[in-house]
């Protein structure tokens, strides 16, 4: 067992403390949340872009359009509760700090760093020392390590459609009573339905057109993501 003044508890208290600011700091003035190393929009070379999340409840300066793709994969991820862009400083050598992209919560309580990266077949050595030392830390605070890149995220016409259901899905809140409703009417299909067919069939009960989205989105109704999706596009229930 470590001492209590052993310096990985420290820095565990550090994290913990850093992990709370992030989770209770405030939007300027322009409605956004930055992290500890402050993101600009539309800096030369650089795609950055604000996500508003839904599931934390704020707008989000992100740094590229590989952190949009891990953003909505972490919407549609039922064991998140919760995440942060640019929300820590690790120091890992004397002198020199690392300020990971993400941080997770996640519904059992545990925090995961997440470093997202192009391709991460291109690191140099530095940085992948850096990495490795990172995460022999973290794991030691009973933090977990991730690194992402574009391999491991949604792209193309993928990500476009994943885009588009989450901005027609994220305009309001969506009552348990809905799903549920929405689910079983879909359920009662022996065969796929389309996608206009399926909004068509929500107006007829009073539900909005639009929780087709939804249900799309969270992967409670199904469909091919690899062409755009349209009203002819098929879509089957999960169930």
């Amino acid at each position: 067992m470590l001492h209590p003044l052993h310096p990985t508890h420290k820095l565990t208290d550090q994290l913990l403390q850093q992990a709370e600011e992030a989770f209770s700091r405030q939007p300027d003035q322009a409605g956004v949340v930055h992290g500890l190393r402050r993101i600009t929009q539309g800096a030369r070379g650089r795609r950055t872009s604000l996500f508003p999340s839904r599931k934390n409840g704020i707008t989000m300066a992100l740094e590229s359009q590989v952190e949009v793709s891990h953003c909505l994969l972490l919407e549609q991820d039922k064991q998140v509760i919760g995440y942060r862009c640019q929300p820590l400083e690790i120091p890992y050598a004397p002198g020199r700090c690392y300020y990971p992209d993400f941080l997770v919560r996640t519904h059992d309580w545990r925090w995961r760093v997440s470093e997202i990266k192009p391709d991460k077949r291109h690191l140099d050595a530095e940085t992948l020392l850096c990495f490795e030392t990172v995460n022999t830390l973290l794991a030691h605070c009973g933090f977990e390590f991730c690194l992402v890149d574009a391999s491991d995220l949604p792209r193309g016409t993928h990500l476009d459609n994943l885009y588009w259901l989450y901005c027609r899905s994220a305009i309001r809140s969506w009552a348990t009573q809905e799903i549920e409703l929405a689910q079983q009417l879909l359920s009662n299909h022996p065969h796929p339905t389309t996608f206009g067919e399926a909004q068509s069939q929500f107006i007829r009960e009073g539900l909005p057109s639009s929780l087709v989205e939804y249900l799309l989105f969270h992967g409670q109704l199904a469909t091919s993501f690899d062409q755009p999706i349209r009203l002819n596009t098929p879509v089957w229930s999960m169930k």
